[in-house]
């Protein structure tokens, strides 16, 4: 047998020993997130979101894609000042924050990252909203009986799925089926595999699931409706594929991480964390660019919901102008449905390749 054959199997025996069973998810979670807050501060925007920005116009700069992409959130939401919001995986605060200044609701985090925590406390005290917001240390999976049964008008989860594991999907719509209220509303934002080359990456060993972000699975749509269907009374409102906006935030984040190298030395971090970290940033564009990676946003709620009547209006269902910079903008600009093969509703523009 040849040793690439052996690694590759010993690499997705390590990868399953990973998976995110409850005595699991907390170690996986801090082999990423508690690498070091001020290493995450090289290559973030101001309010350290970790995840796909929104780019409205070109020139932009990543700190307003990121406020556009949490207002894109807000606005799926239907917030109103009296709605209570549980966020599920609230990394360093910034929807939270974002809604509580914006909104005025109380939102309740949950998080399995010590280093998160106490940096997104820090930044709820300086953006003096304490009374609005609460941040636990707990897994969502237990949280609903922990808490005393307690629901929430809006439940909301950016880019925290992909940390669930396939085998535990059903896991997360249970949960959030017995968190949000009757009336309620989720919106889950995912990194999403395409579901015709789903069940070859879900069985085998890849370089983020065990380099970056150990026990992680980016799921296919299909596998997570599958998962809802099975788990919870959910029903899917609405999908939009953001995933080209990905392109330019990982180019951003790259460029910032790769100009603030000696600032990352003196951390404690080596040339080989920085060279992995760079491909890493590479890796993920190239899949966005190439579209064999989506990020979809996804709006649920459950039978009989009235407040969803005038929601999903025309602003959901456009992909930004703004990423004419970075996209061919020769294809048809009708938003195509959803396709199983394609994994997601698709915007106007295609890659430049």
């Amino acid at each position: 047998m040849s040793t690439a054959v052996v690694g590759s199997a010993m690499a997705y025996w390590q990868h399953l020993a990973q998976h995110n069973k409850v005595g699991n998810t907390a170690t996986n979670i801090g082999n990423h997130y508690d690498l070091s807050n001020d290493m995450f501060k090289t290559f973030l925007s101001d309010d350290m979101s970790y995840s796909c920005a929104y780019w409205k116009h070109e020139g932009e700069s990543l700190q307003q894609a990121q406020m556009n992409k949490l207002d894109l959130l807000i606005s799926k939401l239907k917030l109103e000042k009296h709605h209570t919001v549980l966020e599920i995986g609230f990394g360093w605060g910034a929807l939270s924050i974002r809604i509580a200044q914006l909104v005025g609701c109380k939102i309740v985090g949950l998080t399995l990252s010590h280093d998160q925590k106490a940096e997104a406390e820090m930044r709820v005290a300086k953006a003096g909203v304490c009374d609005l917001i609460q941040y636990h240390y707990t897994d969502y999976r237990t949280f609903h009986e922990s808490s005393g049964g307690r629901t929430f008008d809006r439940v909301v989860s950016c880019e925290m799925l992909e940390a669930v594991g396939h085998e535990y999907l059903p896991d997360f719509y249970k949960a959030v089926d017995e968190l949000m209220a009757p009336h309620g509303i989720a919106v889950v934002q995912v990194i999403t595999t395409p579901d015709d080359r789903y069940e070859d990456y879900r069985h085998s060993a890849e370089f983020i699931n065990v380099h970056i972000f150990p026990g992680a699975c980016c799921p296919s749509f299909g596998a997570l409706t599958a998962a809802c269907t099975a788990a919870s009374s959910l029903t899917v409102e609405h999908v939009q594929n953001i995933g080209p906006h990905y392109v330019p935030t990982l180019a951003q984040w790259r460029r910032n991480f790769m100009a603030n190298q000696e600032k990352l030395k003196k951390l404690g971090f080596d040339d080989a964390f920085i060279r992995k970290w760079e491909y890493y940033f590479h890796y993920c564009e190239v899949g966005f660019k190439l579209r064999v990676l989506g990020d979809l946003q996804i709006v649920y709620s459950k039978a009989a919901n009235l407040d969803l009547n005038d929601t999903v209006e025309t602003e959901l269902c456009e992909t930004s102008r703004g990423l004419e910079h970075f996209m061919d903008t020769n294809a048809s600009s009708t938003p195509i449905p959803y396709s199983s093969n394609m994994g997601a509703f698709m915007g106007p523009y295609t890659p430049r390749l």
